[in-house]
């Protein structure tokens, strides 16, 4: 979502030429099988599963702890980093064009 606004403010006339409707669906699907496939990570190798009543949370016992770890963490990291970037670039944009504004001025 924030690489969709990225794109609408840094071009705002040629955006709807970048974000068809078919590239839109398949960032969609992406987004949805990318949350499956960690889903699904995070929950491989689950010996034992308890839930908590008193803290309301669920206490699991796994095999591979480091590798989810690892694999969580990357995605965890890449997706801040997308998301950052978009909102730097649109930071800089926006920067830009109201120091242009007040030149005019």
């Amino acid at each position: 979502m924030s690489v969709v606004k990225c794109t609408v403010i840094v071009r705002p006339l040629t955006h709807f030429t970048i974000f068809t409707d078919r590239v839109l669906r398949s960032v969609i699907c992406a987004i949805w099988t990318w949350s499956l496939l960690v889903a699904v990570i995070a929950n491989l190798g689950v010996i034992r599963a308890r839930f908590n009543w008193t803290t309301m949370m669920v206490v699991m016992r796994r095999r591979h702890l480091a590798l989810i770890h690892g694999f969580l963490v990357t995605g965890i990291v890449v997706s801040t980093l997308i998301i950052m970037t978009a909102y730097i670039k649109v930071f800089l944009v926006v920067r830009r064009q109201v120091r242009e504004i007040r030149v005019r001025k």
